[in-house]
């Protein structure tokens, strides 16, 4: 006799109860985190260097250069006054030369030949000793050993306001009213009387003017033959002197 089985006593049935997961389920399980790993060290012979980056200027390109010419222009407006301007030395006229020296920051030397062009009027320059630079721009004369007066041809000095490159005839005409040579300039010479001296053997010069200060001196105007500008100054504080036998003129 054979014995059937009914099979569906043994299909599983579906169960009605629901799973529920726990995050705490596997609490009791070891969790293997590699925390107890060295972290790995990774070394390179590379030189590499990142590049610093370049700000760029937010400037218009107009800028720099008008900053630069601005720069300049003030520098000039320092400097090149003081290079201009005039070394009034009508004062440095009774001075040793070696005060003149300190002054104006030049070296003095004896210079023999100087006296001749002084243009003494009675051509006789017995104790007269002229110290002159090496460019003979610039001369402090002695006589007798003692400080007499300075003759210059360099236009960076003055004497009174009056410079070399003067105009000859504007310089007598202006002082014709005011009997004061120079007065344009805002200084001046006075004078009372003035000669004009003329050297029949010298073609150097047109002319030589004497003025007669009222300060007892005498300032000395020799003038180009060509252009009538003062080409040299001389003052001498005592003139008596200097004009010995021009007053038979």
């Amino acid at each position: 006799m054979k014995l059937q089985l009914d099979s569906s006593e043994y299909q599983e049935q579906p169960s009605n109860e629901k799973t529920v997961y726990s995050p705490h389920a596997n609490d009791d399980i070891p969790v293997n985190d590699f925390s107890d790993l060295e972290e790995p060290t990774f070394r390179t012979n590379s030189t590499y260097t990142r590049p610093t980056p370049v700000r760029q200027s937010s400037l218009p390109g107009w800028v720099i250069p008008t900053i630069i010419v601005v720069i300049i222009a003030i520098a000039a407006g320092i400097i090149l006054p003081k290079k201009l301007a005039k070394h009034e030395v009508s004062s440095l006229a009774k001075l040793p030369k070696e005060s003149i020296e300190q002054t104006l920051g030049i070296t003095l030397t004896e210079d023999p030949d100087y006296v001749k062009t002084l243009g003494i009027p009675d051509g006789d320059t017995t104790g007269f000793t002229a110290y002159t630079t090496d460019g003979k721009d610039f001369a402090c004369v002695y006589y007798n050993g003692q400080p007499y007066g300075i003759s210059f041809t360099n236009n960076k000095y003055e004497l009174y306001g009056i410079k070399i490159g003067d105009s000859e005839s504007h310089l007598i005409t202006s002082s014709m009213d005011t009997y004061v040579l120079g007065a344009d300039s805002g200084i001046g010479y006075p004078y009372t009387q003035w000669l004009e001296f003329l050297r029949n053997e010298s073609l150097q010069y047109s002319s030589e003017y004497f003025f007669y200060g009222s300060d007892g001196g005498i300032l000395v105007l020799h003038s180009n033959n060509t252009s009538h500008r003062i080409v040299n100054i001389q003052y001498y504080p005592n003139r008596t002197r200097y004009i010995r036998g021009v007053e038979t003129f």
